[in-house]
């Protein structure tokens, strides 16, 4: 898994704040992991895509304008996962993920790497660095130690808490016949700024997507507080409400919407 993130600019409240109310973190409705190219000689081709998450607390979501610049679509949050286009050769090493465009306002030394990715059966472009390919999202329900392999002889002083965020490699489960039933995974500790890619037990890790939907909600709650818009914690507190959460997520949500 990827070891090396770079950073990009926080958006303002504002941004924050769009479509809150229907960020599930979950792809976009109806995606699919397989998609249909035509190259320069008008060939169709099917190609199948690769799972990714955002791991970065905010990422920026651009389309693409008729002069080949990125305009500003929206915003994703961690844990937010979607599909990306691998190269033409099918690998998946993290270097497919390289198309370079141009926003609009930036000079053409100022280019970044983006990862062209289908949203909503749609095409847009997110920067590489922000994103692991080949995972899933998942959040842990329970504090616990890292390892830096699948044996319990290997457990590190470092622990990882309840309501990170992590990205499973989905290909690696140790199984119960070991000495450790675990995930290889990639998480990045909250306000934190280096990123770990360890091994954790697997009964720390809530398997109900609806956990990691109400875990990002949790995460952006403090700032909608600030901002005094009622009108979207309502909107997020009946989404919540229809979730089908653990008894841990369940207990946080009435902790947060006391009323």
């Amino acid at each position: 898994m990827k070891k090396r993130w770079f950073i990009a600019g926080l958006l303002v409240l504002a941004l924050a704040l769009t479509g809150c109310n229907k960020d599930s973190g979950k792809a976009g409705e109806g995606d699919a992991s397989v998609a249909t190219t035509v190259d320069e000689n008008g060939k169709t081709k099917s190609v199948a895509l690769v799972p990714c998450v955002l791991f970065y607390p905010e990422g920026s979501l651009w389309s693409e304008d008729n002069k080949g610049q990125l305009v500003w679509y929206n915003t994703f949050y961690a844990g937010q996962t979607f599909y990306a286009y691998p190269t033409e050769e099918g690998s998946l090493s993290e270097e497919i993920f390289t198309a370079k465009m141009t926003k609009q306002g930036k000079k053409e030394a100022e280019k970044d790497d983006y990862a062209k990715i289908s949203y909503n059966n749609k095409v847009y472009w997110i920067v590489k660095d922000l994103i692991i390919p080949n995972a899933v999202a998942k959040v842990i329900i329970q504090d616990g130690y890292n390892y830096s392999s699948d044996t319990i002889a290997d457990m590190t002083k470092t622990t990882i808490t309840k309501g990170q965020i992590v990205a499973v490699n989905p290909a690696y489960v140790k199984s119960a016949e070991s000495d450790l039933e675990c995930y290889n995974v990639t998480w990045r500790k909250n306000g934190g700024k280096s990123y770990r890619d360890v091994y954790i037990k697997k009964d720390i890790v809530s398997d109900k997507d609806d956990d990691l939907i109400a875990q990002r909600y949790l995460n952006r709650l403090s700032k909608i507080k600030e901002s005094g818009n009622q009108i979207v914690l309502d909107e997020i507190y009946e989404n919540c409400k229809a979730l089908d959460l653990s008894p841990y997520y369940r207990e946080l949500i009435l902790e947060a919407f006391p009323n």
